[in-house]
């Protein structure tokens, strides 16, 4: 079982992840078209209070979010990747990889609610 301190280091690796996601999207948006992407900059702020307060109902409804948004974007790439008569190239399979690590960072996140909440210390 693990333990409740470990549980609560997944959780701010998976804050760290969508935080540096968010970023990323930010910089990419911003060098292709010289626009500032608002929704980028929402996502890394709300993360950016969890650090701060990590308030469990919030990570329950970030991680309801997260994860179909995460599983569509999975099967989205993996679809694209088999139907290409060449196989999966490197921007197929590298979102690939980014969307099942969403996937389970944003699981991480709701079901810290269940382990952050009910277990005794």
């Amino acid at each position: 079982m693990i333990s409740k301190a470990v549980y609560k280091k997944f959780v701010y690796v998976a804050y760290a992840f969508f935080i540096l996601l968010a970023i990323t999207w930010f910089g990419i948006n911003f060098y292709n078209g010289q626009h500032i992407n608002v929704i980028a900059i929402g996502v890394a702020a709300i993360f950016g209070v969890q650090i701060y307060h990590m308030n469990r109902i919030v990570n329950l409804i970030l991680g309801i979010i997260l994860l179909p948004v995460s599983l569509y974007m999975l099967l989205q790439f993996l679809s694209i990747g088999l139907r290409n008569p060449n196989g999966f190239d490197v921007f197929d399979s590298s979102m690939s990889t980014l969307s099942f690590a969403s996937f389970i960072f944003s699981a991480i996140l709701m079901f810290s609610y269940l382990k952050l909440s009910f277990e005794r210390e």
